[in-house]
Formats: structure tokens, sequence, C-alpha cells
């Protein structure tokens, strides 16, 4: 098992550090993180368990997040299309013409956006824990109002409050640790020390390499490009939804509403799965990637 840990793509305004696993002549999987998030927090042994399927897998650092250039959103602000754009030129930096997606939660939503903006570079999709209509995350954590679209269900009232008790006046990683165990499913594994390790394990500065919020380039967005629903029925290649069952930032039934907007797309459904990638999920969230991709390359041979 091979792993890159040094290519750098540059973008505009930033370069972002890439990590890839597996043969680098297996098809190419490329990994999108959640908001704040680096491509770090995708577990390696996930990564490395894609890859003994027979994938290429590359994780990589938004803008802003793990070892890309700091405050590049301060000196040149940016917005989702731009992140959108910034998988194609992971996707250059590996020679790829055409890329499978996997993404959660933020990224579930750019690999949605990115297959809609460049339909010829992105041969499938998997969007994990995720949503097509970013505008009610939005309304509901950034600006305190009500949603625009009442069809996609809003964060749970419970989660929503039990994330503003966790108290401030303690170390970063701590409140970070906290949050996470949160959003977590009845039947995922994730505990505070275990999410406090995986922070060690990502970086040592979490206060500045994981403290940029990504809703800030969601703000910027162009309000047409935020809620995709009208817009999945473009969409040609091969969608795989996965929804936790227990989510509750985005709750069922936003699964299925991302589902029927696009043809021929399926949905998987994870009994106890919350918002986190928990060990315990590792195995059938792999399997239903792999399963998903080799679906989406054989319907390509077939033409």
């Amino acid at each position: 098992m091979s792993t890159t840990h040094d290519r750098l793509v540059s973008v505009p305004g930033s370069t972002l550090p890439c990590r890839s696993y597996g043969d680098p002549a297996n098809p190419a999987l490329i990994l999108l993180m959640g908001n704040t998030m680096p491509g770090g927090f995708w577990p390696p042994q996930f990564c490395a368990g894609l890859a003994a399927t027979g994938l290429h897998v590359t994780e990589y650092d938004y803008r802003d997040v793990g070892g890309s250039t700091p405050g590049a959103f301060a000196q040149q602000p940016y917005d989702l299309l731009d992140l959108a754009d910034d998988v194609c030129a992971v996707a250059d930096a590996l020679g790829r013409e055409r890329v499978h997606l996997a993404g959660l939660s933020m990224g579930g939503f750019l690999s949605l956006l990115t297959a809609l903006r460049h339909p010829d570079r992105v041969a499938s999709v998997t969007s994990m824990m995720s949503t097509a209509d970013y505008t009610v995350l939005l309304a509901a954590t950034l600006h305190g109002r009500e949603p625009r679209n009442p069809t996609f269900p809003a964060p749970r009232a419970d989660w929503l409050a039990a994330v503003a008790a966790v108290p401030v006046d303690q170390p970063y990683p701590q409140l970070l640790a906290a949050a996470f165990r949160l959003a977590g499913g009845s039947r995922g594994d994730g505990d505070e020390a275990y999410w406090l390790a995986e922070i060690a394990r990502v970086t040592d500065s979490p206060e500045t390499t994981l403290a940029f919020d990504h809703k800030l380039a969601a703000d910027r967005t162009d309000p047409a490009w935020l809620d995709l629903a009208p817009r999945l029925g473009e969409l040609a290649v091969p969608v795989q939804v996965i929804q936790g069952a227990d989510d509750p930032i985005f709750p069922p039934p936003t699964g299925r509403l991302t589902v029927d907007a696009i043809p021929h797309a399926t949905l998987h459904t994870v009994d106890g799965m919350g918002h986190m990638l928990e060990p315990a999920f590792f195995a059938p969230l792999t399997e239903a990637l792999a399963a998903h991709i080799a679906r989406a390359i054989r319907e390509t041979a077939k033409g």
C-alpha cells in the first residue's frame, strides 16, 4: 500500500496538501471532508480500506484548514464555487480527466455542486451525511432564522440546544470533541476520548488549522448555487446518497428528498449512524462506496 503525503496543489491564493493511497493506475476517488475539517480527518485506516478495494484514494486540505495557506479567505475571499473548482485542480494534479467523488457533510454538497459545475470531470458521486440544500443549515447556524425552503428538514432542535450548552470556557480540542460526540449516532463508538485522539492525530494546533468556518464561504455563494435541488435533474452521473438514520444536522428525510430529485440515484440509509465518520461504520461505508463505484464503472463501459 503506497501513500503519498507531499503533493501540493496550487489554487488561486492558496496551496492545498494532498495525500493519496493505493495504486495510481486504479480508478481515482477524491474524498471531500466537512466544514472546517482538513482532509486528514479521513482516517488513514478508512482510506486504506477503500484503496484495498481497488481504488486510488486521495484526500486533501481545503483552503484555510490543515496545512493549506493560512489566511487565504481574508486575503482573497472565495465561495463554494471556488471550492468546487479546487476539486478539478486536484484531479488535474493527479493527471485524471474524470474522478469519482465522495463527500461528507459540506463535502457531500460540494460533490454534487462539482458534478453540476463540471459534469465532464466527475464519474460518480457519493454524498454522505449531507444535503442538496445548504441554505437550511446556513439559516439555522449562521443567521439564526427560519430556512427559506421548508421542504428540507432543519437540524434537530435537541442537537442545536445541546451544542449551545457546551461550555466554551474549555480548551479548543475539548470543545471540538464535545461537539463531535453530540453529532454521533446511537450505534457509533466515537466518544470524546476518541475525538480528542483524532484531533491530536491530525494537528497539534487545532486553534488555527481546524478553526476556519467554511460557512463564511457558503454565505458568499450565489444563492442559486446553495439550493441544488432544482438543478439535480441535470445530473447524468451515477449518484449514491448515504443517510445516517440518526443524523441530527441533516436528518431524515433529507436523503430521500435529495435522491428523489436525481434521475436513477440510490439511497443507502445506515441504521444508528449520525453525522460523524465513526469506526463502527467504516466497513459498511467502504462496502457501499466500492459497490457504487464498481457499478458506475460497469455502466460507463456499457456506453
